[in-house]
Protein backbone atom coordinates (compact mmCIF):
# COMPACT_ATOMS: atom_id res chain seq x y z
CA UNK A 1 0.00 0.00 0.00
CA UNK A 2 1.24 3.67 -0.96
CA UNK A 3 -0.24 6.75 0.60
CA UNK A 4 1.04 10.31 0.18
CA UNK A 5 1.50 12.19 3.39
CA UNK A 6 1.08 15.92 3.87
CA UNK A 7 2.14 18.39 6.61
CA UNK A 8 1.58 22.16 7.00
CA UNK A 9 4.24 24.05 8.20
CA UNK A 10 3.21 27.25 9.73
CA UNK A 11 4.34 30.38 12.03
CA UNK A 12 3.15 31.10 15.32
CA UNK A 13 0.06 33.14 13.46
CA UNK A 14 -0.85 30.16 11.57
CA UNK A 15 0.54 31.67 8.21
CA UNK A 16 2.31 29.47 5.81
CA UNK A 17 6.08 29.02 6.16
CA UNK A 18 7.71 27.86 2.76
CA UNK A 19 11.49 26.55 2.26
CA UNK A 20 11.20 24.74 5.91
CA UNK A 21 12.79 21.02 5.85
CA UNK A 22 10.09 18.93 7.18
CA UNK A 23 11.48 15.11 8.64
CA UNK A 24 9.33 12.57 8.61
CA UNK A 25 9.65 9.88 11.58
CA UNK A 26 8.02 6.29 10.64
CA UNK A 27 7.62 3.63 13.80
CA UNK A 28 10.32 0.77 12.97
CA UNK A 29 9.34 -1.93 10.94
CA UNK A 30 6.21 -0.37 9.71
CA UNK A 31 6.99 1.33 6.38
CA UNK A 32 9.49 3.14 3.92
CA UNK A 33 8.60 6.62 4.18
CA UNK A 34 10.57 9.66 2.69
CA UNK A 35 12.95 11.10 4.93
CA UNK A 36 12.47 14.68 4.21
CA UNK A 37 11.04 17.21 2.16
CA UNK A 38 11.00 20.86 1.55
CA UNK A 39 7.84 23.15 2.54
CA UNK A 40 6.28 24.76 -1.12
CA UNK A 41 3.59 26.92 -1.47
CA UNK A 42 0.80 27.22 1.27
CA UNK A 43 3.55 25.65 3.83
CA UNK A 44 2.72 21.86 2.25
CA UNK A 45 5.24 19.24 2.87
CA UNK A 46 4.67 16.04 1.26
CA UNK A 47 5.79 12.59 1.18
CA UNK A 48 5.56 9.02 -0.07
CA UNK A 49 4.42 6.36 2.54
CA UNK A 50 4.76 2.89 1.76
CA UNK A 51 3.52 -0.16 4.11
CA UNK A 52 5.25 -3.08 4.77
CA UNK A 53 2.09 -4.39 6.32
CA UNK A 54 -0.19 -6.67 4.09
CA UNK A 55 -3.01 -4.91 2.68
CA UNK A 56 -5.57 -6.11 4.92
CA UNK A 57 -3.48 -4.81 7.85
CA UNK A 58 -6.05 -2.85 10.40
CA UNK A 59 -3.64 -1.63 13.02
CA UNK A 60 -3.10 2.08 13.53
CA UNK A 61 0.43 3.50 13.14
CA UNK A 62 2.16 6.52 13.60
CA UNK A 63 4.02 9.04 11.32
CA UNK A 64 5.60 12.13 13.17
CA UNK A 65 6.57 15.24 11.10
CA UNK A 66 9.14 17.81 12.33
CA UNK A 67 10.61 21.41 11.63
CA UNK A 68 13.08 22.99 13.53
CA UNK A 69 12.00 26.69 14.25
CA UNK A 70 13.45 29.52 14.81
CA UNK A 71 15.50 30.34 17.54
CA UNK A 72 13.93 32.27 20.88
CA UNK A 73 15.49 36.08 20.71
CA UNK A 74 15.62 38.93 23.37
CA UNK A 75 16.16 42.25 22.18
CA UNK A 76 17.44 43.85 25.14
CA UNK A 77 18.04 47.47 23.70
Amino acid sequence: VTRPVKAIVGDRSGAPVTGQTVRFHLEPGRGLIDASAASGAGGEASVTFRSLCPPNAAEDLTIAASVRGQEPFTDVN
